[in-house]
């Protein structure tokens, strides 16, 4: 990448993850999960404010 800050943030944030990851193995797919979640009743709720 050409931008350093973002770079830095990118591999403190992917070390982070790592981390939690070993720490807490279940944590991330509970995290994708959510977000799938909010996905889904977001959707939801702008359909039905269509109508």
């Amino acid at each position: 990448m050409d931008n350093a800050k973002v770079d830095a943030a990118l591999y403190l944030l992917t070390g982070f993850l790592q981390k939690l990851k070993v720490e807490n193995p279940g944590l991330i797919k509970d995290m994708q999960s959510a977000v799938e979640e909010r996905k889904i009743i977001y959707l939801l709720m702008s359909r039905a404010m269509r109508v």
